[in-house]
């Protein structure tokens, strides 16, 4: 199901991923694709193809749209979904859809 996202602010997500996981997108690997040496190689914001050092794990949150403006929803978690460098920036609050199938949330 499309959902809709953005960028959670950078300040109050800054944190490592478990012990068992050397990066946050190393982590949405791991749980994405259990048990297989593949990789993201897809911003799921932009859509731009990229070789997959090159993919981050990027933070976002829920948004749900209310008298014709955004707002995250914070109540439902934060979540890992992969994202370019360009567009894993907390400063850019575009929201953007993606398949809820693709978002990992932080535990």
């Amino acid at each position: 199901m499309e959902v809709y996202v953005a960028n959670a602010p950078g300040d109050d997500y800054d944190s490592r991923p478990p012990d068992d996981y050397d990066s946050w997108i190393d982590y949405w690997n791991q749980l994405s694709y259990p048990g297989e040496e593949r990789h993201a190689t897809e911003c799921r914001k932009c859509g731009e193809k990229k070789d997959h050092n090159e993919i981050e794990g990027g933070h976002v949150e829920y948004c749900e749209k209310r008298d014709g403006k955004w707002y995250p929803n914070r109540e439902k978690g934060i979540f890992i979904v992969p994202l370019c460098a360009e567009c894993n920036n907390p400063n850019n609050t575009d929201v953007f859809s993606v398949d809820d199938s693709e978002l990992i949330e932080i535990l």
